[in-house]
């Protein structure tokens, strides 16, 4: 992504604002987003339990890794420190409020949540499906987006942005979306084990562990849906907060800035949804899940009923 805002600032181009460019950055640092993922999982037939597991390290490192990257790509070097948002203040500062408003947004829930759930299993399930509190978080997220929308409203955002600035990143958005998706499939399914000779007995040990290492790294279809929709994915609930964190929430800016975000989000939902049949046909054609299906399954043909002769006064023929 910071390839592409960089082209776009090279290119001089006055139409399109170039606090959207810094919006594009936010957005390519941005972590995963989380129920979507794992929803869209596993309507493909993807390991739903990877996506979870990926999503849960992706946000939890968002956190302290996304405030890092803004401060490498939004430097002087490269000409993008006008966007910086510690160019006011310093690093420490930056990290102080990113860490209040993502501590007791993310972190303090999290905490309590889990040991809520673990203290008290039952009550916690009977809860949730009692009072449908699992739509309490779409609610929440819709809540989000249409605050951050209403910002956009208010700082007149939509208004100092030309339109020609908002039509290239709805198309860029969507190029980078399948790209990020291209990228993932192709390191998730690279040919490693082909490329490398098996060990043999002879072979050191060191060879051994790296013909691990490198076999490891070639997933199956499932694994390989959930690493292309958790990787190309982005999240408006920890980088709408992430933004507001770092510029501060009486900043003019946030509405801009926020601006590529919010679009990522809707645009990866509608083509993720095009991309999950084509998924979901990918993985049921797995040659390697058929053969497991027939291990946990396999055609065993219904037993013949038995005969047995019952002899009493005279010879019966009776079976079961």
């Amino acid at each position: 992504m910071f390839g592409f805002a960089e082209a776009i600032r090279v290119s001089g181009n006055s139409k399109i604002d170039r606090y959207l460019i810094i919006g594009l950055i936010m957005t390519g640092i941005t972590p995963t987003t989380v129920s979507s993922n794992v929803v869209m999982t596993k309507q493909a037939h993807g390991n739903d339990s990877l996506s979870i597991i990926e999503v849960t390290i992706g946000n939890l490192l968002g956190a302290f890794i996304s405030p890092a990257l803004a401060q490498l790509y939004l430097s002087s070097a490269t000409g993008f420190a006008y966007g910086n948002p510690a160019s006011d203040g310093s690093l420490t500062q930056l990290y102080a409020r990113v860490m209040k408003q993502l501590g007791l947004g993310l972190f303090v829930p999290l905490f309590v949540g889990q040991i809520v759930q673990n203290i008290f299993p039952e009550q916690v399930k009977y809860a949730m499906t009692t009072f449908k509190l699992a739509k309490l978080g779409s609610l929440c997220m819709l809540s989000l987006i249409w605050s951050t929308f209403s910002t956009a409203f208010y700082e007149h955002a939509f208004e100092i942005v030309s339109k020609e600035s908002i039509i290239m990143v709805v198309f860029l958005n969507v190029g980078c979306y399948l790209l990020f998706t291209v990228l993932c499939f192709g390191m998730a399914r690279m040919p490693l084990h082909k490329w490398i000779s098996p060990p043999t007995e002879t072979a050191s040990i060191a060879y051994k562990l790296w013909h691990r290492c490198l076999v490891g790294f070639h997933f199956d279809r499932r694994d390989t849906v959930a690493i292309m929709l958790c990787g190309a994915a982005k999240t408006v609930a920890l980088g709408i907060p992430l933004i507001q964190a770092q510029y501060g929430t009486g900043s003019t800016l946030v509405g801009r800035v926020s601006i590529p975000l919010v679009l990522y989000q809707g645009e990866q939902i509608l083509t993720a949804q095009l991309l999950i049949p084509l998924m979901k046909r990918w993985v049921d054609a797995d040659p390697e899940l058929k053969k497991s299906d027939d291990i946990i399954s396999p055609n065993i043909e219904p037993p013949q009923p038995e005969s047995f002769e019952v002899k009493d006064n005279e010879t019966t023929t009776q079976t079961i």
